[in-house]
């Protein structure tokens, strides 16, 4: 199947990694691996697998509520849907995953990609390679600061900054661009907390380079910005943060 930018299409292709997985494996080491988590701390990968759980249970309601809109049988795809409840139950994290591929029979996958195919998709894809340069140049920006001579205070807020981003990096197969739009909503306070040190700091390269990296994170949150439960559209909230901090460029 061409890959489906929306809810449904990331949920078929996460639960159908799932279903690929070796035998002995057991649930937790089977969410990591799809879901990507590498380097953290093994008493908090639970933590960060419920909360990514939690996500992909959002893009399963997300699914349901397209497809009623379409006016099929529920017969024709339900059986997806059940399977991937039973999957994202919080209890799923432990376990040996043969205790539930037997919920990800080939029907329930076809039942999810049959949705994938039939509801609109929700954005444009941010390419595998867009997502690597992006964290590339964070990458950089963070040997910057910790190179450079920036007062303490300012070195802290951008790191805040690019920790939030890189955390919609990770979330990006899960929720699509909607991750790069929850990372906005979280940085804008702290944005306009530190506006006086943005605005005194404002032509050094490193809040130059930040600019540039969530000028980027804004165009890949796309659609994200403008539709939904945001509020404004992607143009007045970009503008707001230009008049808070005149390094954002319009």
């Amino acid at each position: 199947m061409e890959k489906k930018n929306n809810s449904a299409g990331r949920l078929w292709g996460i639960l159908g990694q799932i279903s690929k997985t070796g035998g002995n494996t057991n649930m937790l080491k089977a969410w990591m691996a799809v879901l990507r988590i590498g380097n953290i701390d093994q008493k908090k990968a639970p933590f960060e697998i419920a909360r990514k759980i939690d996500l992909l249970q959002d893009e399963l309601i997300e699914a349901r509520r397209e497809m009623q809109k379409k006016h099929y049988s529920e017969d024709i795809y339900s059986v997806g849907f059940e399977a991937a409840e039973a999957i994202l139950q919080m209890g799923a994290i432990y376990g040996n995953i043969d205790s539930y591929r037997n919920h990800l029979t080939p029907e329930a996958l076809k039942a999810l990609k049959f949705v994938a195919e039939t509801i609109p998709d929700d954005e444009d894809e941010v390419t595998p390679e867009q997502l690597s340069e992006l964290q590339a140049e964070i990458d950089r920006l963070r040997e910057k600061i910790e190179s450079g001579d920036l007062p303490s205070n300012v070195k802290l807020f951008i790191y805040k900054q690019i920790a939030i981003i890189e955390n919609a990096i990770r979330d990006y197969s899960i929720v699509g661009a909607k991750a790069f739009k929850t990372a906005f909503d979280e940085a804008l306070p702290d944005i306009a907390m530190n506006k006086e040190d943005i605005a005194e700091y404002a032509e050094t390269e490193e809040i130059k380079t930040l600019g540039t990296i969530w000028d980027k994170a804004i165009q890949y949150g796309g659609n994200a910005f403008k539709y939904g439960s945001y509020a404004a559209t992607a143009v007045k909230v970009i503008e707001t943060v230009i008049k808070i901090t005149g390094y954002l460029n319009p």
